[in-house]
C-alpha cells in the first residue's frame, strides 16, 4: 500500500512539472538527407519533400561531396518554391548556415531545399549531404 502511494505520489510529481515547465520543451528538429544531379547551366533541383521548422533558428545544409569539386548555390525555400533564406554558393563538403529573410523563419513553415548551379557550369552536378530547416 505505501509503494502504491509513493508511485503515485511520484508520478504526480513529475506530471506537475512537465506542466511547470512546458514552455522550455525543446523539440527536436529534422534532418534530411540528399543526393541529387543538379542541372548545368544555372540550373535548380528543389527537393520533393517539406521539413516543417520546429524553432526560429537558420537553415543548415551539411554538404557531404559535389561532383568534380564544383560550386553549388543553396538555400531554403517554401513549399511553392520561393527562397525565403538568402542564396549562398557552397563548395564540396561545406557546412552553411543560411538565414531566413525576414518575417519567414516562422516555426512551423513548411519548408524545401534548392540547389543551382552557376551560370557558367557547363556540366549536370551530382550534390550529396543533409539539410534542416533549423540549425539546433
Amino acid at each position: 500500500m505505501k509503494r502504491k502511494v509513493g508511485t503515485l505520489l511520484f508520478a504526480g510529481a513529475v506530471l506537475v512539472s512537465g506542466l511547470a515547465i512546458g514552455g522550455n520543451i525543446a523539440y527536436a528538429r529534422t534532418v534530411k538527407s540528399y543526393d541529387t544531379i543538379v542541372p548545368r547551366l544555372g540550373g535548380s533541383w528543389i527537393s520533393g519533400t517539406t521539413i516543417e521548422k520546429t524553432s526560429t533558428t537558420k537553415g543548415v545544409n551539411n554538404n557531404t561531396a559535389n561532383g568534380g569539386g564544383h560550386q553549388i548555390y543553396t538555400a531554403i525555400t517554401n513549399s511553392a518554391g520561393t527562397e525565403i533564406t538568402e542564396k549562398k554558393l557552397m563548395k564540396t563538403g561545406q557546412r552553411v548556415l543560411l538565414a531566413y529573410k525576414k518575417g519567414e523563419g516562422d516555426k512551423g513553415r513548411k519548408t524545401r531545399l534548392k540547389l543551382q548551379t552557376r551560370a557558367t557550369n557547363i556540366v549536370n552536378t551530382q550534390s550529396r549531404g543533409t539539410w534542416s530547416p533549423d540549425e539546433r
